[in-house]
């Protein structure tokens, strides 16, 4: 058992921090298709505050992936699932999912692909898309409006183009993260 300082699980908004998923992330584990708590690994001085906010946030990263599972089921697209440790990552192209790792390559224009954690959701939007969605609108990208509000989905894709010329000097994609972390977005 892994001993560390016990935290505050929770920033002033409600939303959980990176100590505390650093803390406890190797007590989380995914047993088919859903996060569960590995009592017998959590640090030996954990509060019944963080065992609390623990279970809570896995409580909610289920309901998120069956929400995922049935937004899934309701689509028209062919979503390839694959679970990579203790995420789950959902893409249209097999080739996202063999190489999830963004590529060494030193010109790549990123990939689109959702991945579930038990502290949160990340999105993926490859360059292409990204323009895709600023030329044509938000549902041009299908993946990216069934995870996300078409709202969220058409500012970020703005924020991107804005903040990097149109994304035309930008090797990479973006990706944005939301569920119980702080919302927050970077380049690929």
């Amino acid at each position: 058992m892994a001993v560390s300082q016990p935290t505050t699980p929770t920033t002033n908004n409600g939303q959980i921090n990176q100590y505390f998923i650093n803390r406890f992330d190797n007590a989380i584990s995914l047993l088919n298709g859903k996060y569960v708590v590995n009592h017998n690994v959590l640090p030996q001085n954990t509060s019944g505050e963080e065992i609390n906010k623990l279970n809570e946030s896995v409580k909610i990263a289920n309901q998120q992936l069956i929400v995922g599972v049935q937004k899934i089921e309701k689509s028209d697209i062919d979503v390839k699932v694959v679970q990579k440790g203790n995420s789950i990552i959902l893409a249209e192209n097999p080739t996202t999912l063999k190489n999830s790792a963004t590529s060494m390559a030193t010109k790549h224009v990123g990939v689109t692909k959702v991945e579930f954690h038990w502290y949160g959701v990340r999105l993926f939007l490859s360059k292409n898309d990204v323009n895709k969605i600023l030329k044509y609108g938000p549902t041009s990208v299908s993946i990216a409006t069934i995870w996300m509000p078409t709202t969220w989905v058409v500012k970020l894709a703005a924020s991107a183009a804005a903040a990097c010329g149109w994304m035309s000097s930008v090797n990479g994609g973006i990706w944005i993260d939301w569920g119980l972390i702080p919302t927050k977005w970077g380049w690929q």
